[in-house]
């Protein structure tokens, strides 16, 4: 082969690869804004909501809610979307009905990803642990209701850490989308992305 031939299947060949490399970091890039994992914070736009937990408290109409999370491979090669059957949350409601906070439980036992062994997997003290943490809980304990932003205790693994992520609250519901860290949570298994990404929407 000429080398001029040779050097035009090389630089074809380089152009495809970083063509499909930068595609699959296209596809997998998209989460969501990362959870930052804090101490307390609160501010002058910030709804303390210790004084608000005896308020209405309503179950979420689990027809028109959803939760789901999205953990990736290194490098971000590929993913698996997974939910849970069995979970619940409430929404607290001040008197005049507008959404100030929620909490919720999961029993880790229940996911489902489509994948059997992976289930079997994610359930194991690689992951979940669901014999000796048979439930993840979050708890709001602030809402800053001018920059639209969440702030909650998680109970994960026996780790309980203050999470803040933003959300979009309106009257009827929350939702948000966002990636959070699991290293802060002692999971055993490393050759994942930390980054797992969390998507909810909570409706009344």
């Amino acid at each position: 082969m000429k080398k001029s031939n040779m050097y035009l299947v090389v630089g074809f060949v380089t152009l495809a690869f970083a063509i499909i490399l930068f595609g699959i970091g296209l596809n997998n890039e998209s989460g969501g804004p990362r959870a930052t994992i804090t101490g307390n914070v609160i501010d002058e736009n910030t709804l303390d909501l210790t004084e608000s937990l005896q308020q209405t408290r309503v179950e979420i109409n689990k027809e028109n809610s959803d939760f789901e999370f999205e953990g990736f491979a290194i490098a971000r090669v590929r993913s698996h979307v997974g939910n849970f059957s069995d979970w619940n949350a409430e929404l607290i409601l001040d008197e005049d009905g507008q959404i100030l906070g929620m909490e919720g439980s999961i029993d880790p036992s229940s996911v489902k990803t489509g994948i059997q062994g992976l289930d079997l997997d994610l359930q194991s003290d690689n992951f979940f642990d669901v014999e000796k943490f048979p439930n993840i809980g979050f708890r709001t304990t602030n809402i800053d209701s001018k920059n639209q932003k969440i702030s909650g205790i998680l109970s994960f693994r026996d780790v309980e850490k203050e999470i803040s992520f933003p959300a979009k609250i309106t009257e009827e519901s929350i939702s948000a989308n966002f990636l959070l860290d699991v290293s802060e949570f002692s999971f055993k298994y490393t050759a994942i992305e930390n980054d797992v990404r969390i998507s909810f929407n909570l409706s009344k």
